[in-house]
């Protein structure tokens, strides 16, 4: 969370904006417990964000992203089985996300 905060203050200090799209290309089930109170799994995704575009809103113009931008990321994500904290019944959520990686 504080990336995509710290990403958002960027982009509205600098003018820019983004178009495209992300996506997942592979995704590894690394670890299941569903003996947990709250049964857990933990995935090794990889996020292809090649066609992301950042672009300046004062001439729509893509700025440069520089040499070490890393497009495709493996990322490790943690889910399990709860109910939200303001109710609701269980469902699988998101809990955590590392970046620990490039894909190959």
């Amino acid at each position: 969370m504080t990336t995509v905060l710290q990403d958002l203050a960027t982009f509205q200090e600098y003018g820019w904006y983004a178009t495209g799209h992300t996506k997942v290309t592979t995704i590894q089930v690394s670890s299941v417990n569903l003996k947990l109170e709250q049964p857990e799994v933990r995935l090794i995704n990889c996020i292809d964000s090649s066609a992301i575009v950042i672009r300046s809103q004062a001439d729509n113009k893509p700025v440069t992203s520089g040499a070490g931008a890393k497009t495709h990321k493996k990322v490790s994500s943690r889910v399990v089985y709860a109910p939200s904290a303001t109710g609701g019944g269980k469902r699988w959520r998101l809990v955590t996300e590392q970046e620990v990686g490039v894909c190959l």
